[in-house]
Protein backbone atom coordinates (compact mmCIF):
# COMPACT_ATOMS: atom_id res chain seq x y z
CA UNK A 1 0.00 0.00 0.00
CA UNK A 2 1.44 3.39 -0.74
CA UNK A 3 2.06 5.56 2.23
CA UNK A 4 -0.40 8.61 0.50
CA UNK A 5 -2.99 6.25 0.78
CA UNK A 6 -2.32 4.60 4.37
CA UNK A 7 -2.14 8.38 5.57
CA UNK A 8 -5.55 9.45 4.02
CA UNK A 9 -6.88 6.36 5.24
CA UNK A 10 -5.62 6.58 9.26
CA UNK A 11 -6.47 10.50 9.04
CA UNK A 12 -10.36 9.72 8.11
CA UNK A 13 -10.26 6.48 10.71
CA UNK A 14 -8.89 9.13 13.64
CA UNK A 15 -11.97 11.25 13.28
CA UNK A 16 -12.54 14.62 11.58
CA UNK A 17 -10.92 16.70 14.46
CA UNK A 18 -7.76 15.17 13.57
CA UNK A 19 -7.71 15.44 9.86
CA UNK A 20 -6.32 19.12 9.61
CA UNK A 21 -3.19 17.72 12.57
CA UNK A 22 -1.58 15.31 10.05
CA UNK A 23 1.16 16.43 7.42
CA UNK A 24 -0.25 18.29 4.20
CA UNK A 25 1.40 15.18 2.04
CA UNK A 26 -0.81 14.91 -0.86
CA UNK A 27 -0.77 18.78 -1.04
CA UNK A 28 3.30 18.35 -0.15
CA UNK A 29 3.42 15.65 -3.14
CA UNK A 30 1.39 17.70 -5.73
CA UNK A 31 3.71 20.92 -5.26
CA UNK A 32 7.22 18.63 -5.54
CA UNK A 33 5.34 17.41 -8.84
CA UNK A 34 5.07 21.10 -10.22
CA UNK A 35 8.56 22.20 -9.36
CA UNK A 36 10.85 21.91 -11.93
CA UNK A 37 13.71 19.50 -11.82
CA UNK A 38 17.39 21.22 -10.11
CA UNK A 39 20.20 20.95 -12.80
CA UNK A 40 22.12 18.83 -10.32
CA UNK A 41 21.58 15.12 -10.94
CA UNK A 42 20.55 12.48 -7.76
CA UNK A 43 23.97 10.78 -8.25
CA UNK A 44 26.06 14.38 -7.50
CA UNK A 45 23.65 14.51 -4.49
CA UNK A 46 23.74 11.44 -2.98
CA UNK A 47 27.67 11.89 -3.20
CA UNK A 48 27.22 15.40 -1.79
CA UNK A 49 25.34 13.55 0.92
CA UNK A 50 28.18 10.69 1.43
CA UNK A 51 30.25 13.35 2.06
CA UNK A 52 28.06 15.35 4.77
CA UNK A 53 27.28 12.62 6.58
CA UNK A 54 31.11 11.43 6.99
CA UNK A 55 32.50 15.03 7.44
CA UNK A 56 29.59 15.25 10.13
CA UNK A 57 28.64 18.07 8.42
CA UNK A 58 24.77 18.20 7.77
CA UNK A 59 24.26 21.30 6.50
CA UNK A 60 23.10 23.01 3.50
CA UNK A 61 26.39 24.18 1.22
CA UNK A 62 26.03 28.14 0.48
CA UNK A 63 25.96 26.39 -3.37
CA UNK A 64 22.53 24.79 -2.19
CA UNK A 65 20.64 27.78 -1.43
CA UNK A 66 16.56 27.67 -1.35
CA UNK A 67 15.05 28.85 -4.55
CA UNK A 68 12.18 30.01 -3.66
CA UNK A 69 9.89 27.27 -5.06
CA UNK A 70 11.73 24.72 -2.31
CA UNK A 71 11.21 28.32 0.39
CA UNK A 72 7.94 27.82 -0.22
CA UNK A 73 8.07 24.04 0.25
CA UNK A 74 10.04 24.36 3.51
CA UNK A 75 7.55 27.01 5.01
CA UNK A 76 4.64 24.90 4.31
CA UNK A 77 6.30 22.13 6.47
CA UNK A 78 7.30 24.41 8.82
CA UNK A 79 3.65 25.11 9.37
CA UNK A 80 2.70 21.68 9.53
CA UNK A 81 5.49 21.20 12.25
CA UNK A 82 3.95 24.60 14.43
CA UNK A 83 0.95 22.99 14.02
CA UNK A 84 1.32 19.97 15.53
CA UNK A 85 4.08 21.34 18.25
CA UNK A 86 0.77 23.59 19.22
CA UNK A 87 -1.70 20.65 19.57
CA UNK A 88 0.54 17.99 20.97
CA UNK A 89 2.14 20.67 23.79
CA UNK A 90 -1.73 21.45 24.32
CA UNK A 91 -2.69 17.62 24.46
CA UNK A 92 0.11 16.97 26.68
CA UNK A 93 -0.42 19.40 29.54
CA UNK A 94 -4.18 18.36 29.34
CA UNK A 95 -3.57 14.83 29.62
CA UNK A 96 -1.02 14.78 32.46
CA UNK A 97 -3.69 17.04 34.82
CA UNK A 98 -6.80 14.36 33.76
CA UNK A 99 -4.50 11.61 35.10
CA UNK A 100 -3.71 13.39 37.87
CA UNK A 101 -7.58 14.12 38.78
CA UNK A 102 -7.75 10.62 37.98
CA UNK A 103 -5.34 9.57 40.11
CA UNK A 104 -6.92 11.34 42.85
CA UNK A 105 -10.55 10.32 42.48
CA UNK A 106 -9.05 6.63 42.67
CA UNK A 107 -7.89 7.70 46.01
CA UNK A 108 -11.19 9.14 47.04
CA UNK A 109 -13.11 6.71 45.89
CA UNK A 110 -15.23 4.99 48.25
CA UNK A 111 -17.49 2.10 46.00
CA UNK A 112 -16.89 -0.76 43.46
CA UNK A 113 -19.50 1.20 41.17
CA UNK A 114 -17.04 4.27 41.23
CA UNK A 115 -13.64 2.38 41.27
CA UNK A 116 -15.32 0.60 38.01
CA UNK A 117 -16.05 3.65 36.52
CA UNK A 118 -12.39 5.23 36.73
CA UNK A 119 -11.31 2.16 35.36
CA UNK A 120 -13.51 2.65 32.03
CA UNK A 121 -12.39 6.02 32.21
CA UNK A 122 -8.87 5.02 32.70
CA UNK A 123 -9.06 2.73 29.78
CA UNK A 124 -10.18 5.62 27.25
CA UNK A 125 -7.35 7.74 28.59
CA UNK A 126 -4.77 5.19 27.67
CA UNK A 127 -6.70 4.55 24.23
CA UNK A 128 -6.39 8.30 23.69
CA UNK A 129 -2.42 8.36 24.42
CA UNK A 130 -1.71 5.62 22.53
CA UNK A 131 -3.49 7.48 19.91
CA UNK A 132 -1.55 10.42 20.51
CA UNK A 133 1.85 8.42 20.46
CA UNK A 134 0.65 6.84 17.02
CA UNK A 135 -0.01 10.05 15.42
CA UNK A 136 3.12 11.36 16.30
CA UNK A 137 5.40 8.56 14.77
CA UNK A 138 2.71 8.39 11.65
CA UNK A 139 3.40 12.34 11.28
CA UNK A 140 6.64 11.92 11.44
CA UNK A 141 7.53 8.88 9.06
CA UNK A 142 5.11 11.54 6.38
CA UNK A 143 7.79 14.18 7.11
CA UNK A 144 10.68 11.57 6.35
CA UNK A 145 8.89 10.43 3.47
CA UNK A 146 8.16 13.84 1.76
CA UNK A 147 11.45 15.20 2.19
CA UNK A 148 13.10 11.84 0.78
CA UNK A 149 10.57 12.82 -2.43
CA UNK A 150 12.33 16.29 -2.21
CA UNK A 151 15.42 15.55 -2.31
CA UNK A 152 14.90 12.99 -4.67
CA UNK A 153 13.07 15.17 -6.99
CA UNK A 154 15.54 18.58 -6.49
CA UNK A 155 18.56 17.16 -5.86
CA UNK A 156 19.46 19.27 -2.52
CA UNK A 157 20.11 17.52 0.45
CA UNK A 158 17.49 19.04 2.72
CA UNK A 159 16.14 15.60 4.52
CA UNK A 160 19.56 15.56 6.87
CA UNK A 161 19.53 18.97 8.31
CA UNK A 162 15.71 19.21 8.59
CA UNK A 163 14.70 16.10 10.42
CA UNK A 164 17.59 17.18 13.22
CA UNK A 165 15.46 20.16 13.42
CA UNK A 166 11.99 17.86 13.45
CA UNK A 167 14.01 15.79 16.54
CA UNK A 168 13.73 18.44 18.74
CA UNK A 169 10.09 19.06 18.23
CA UNK A 170 7.76 18.86 20.98
CA UNK A 171 5.82 16.28 18.56
CA UNK A 172 8.64 14.08 18.48
CA UNK A 173 9.51 14.15 21.84
CA UNK A 174 7.13 11.36 22.73
CA UNK A 175 8.41 10.78 26.46
CA UNK A 176 6.00 12.23 29.02
CA UNK A 177 3.10 10.86 26.94
CA UNK A 178 4.68 7.64 27.10
CA UNK A 179 5.14 7.59 30.77
CA UNK A 180 1.54 8.64 31.35
CA UNK A 181 0.67 5.52 29.16
CA UNK A 182 2.78 3.21 31.41
CA UNK A 183 1.32 5.03 34.71
CA UNK A 184 -2.53 5.10 33.39
CA UNK A 185 -1.67 0.84 32.72
CA UNK A 186 -0.73 0.64 35.75
CA UNK A 187 -3.48 2.36 37.90
CA UNK A 188 -5.62 -0.07 35.03
CA UNK A 189 -3.61 -2.94 36.96
CA UNK A 190 -4.33 -1.79 40.01
CA UNK A 191 -7.82 -1.69 39.54
CA UNK A 192 -7.97 -5.12 38.10
CA UNK A 193 -6.39 -6.71 40.94
CA UNK A 194 -9.02 -5.68 43.50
Amino acid sequence: MKFGKLLKETTEGMGPEMTDLFVRYKELKKYLKAMKKQKQPVEAAKEQDEEASHSGNQELAPEQALSPEETAFVNMLNEDLLRFNRFFIDKEEDSVIKLQSLADRIAAASSAEQLQALKAELVDFHGEMVLLLHWSLLNYAAVVKILKKHDKRSGLLLRAPYLANVLQQPFYSTSVMSRLVKMAEEHINRLSAD
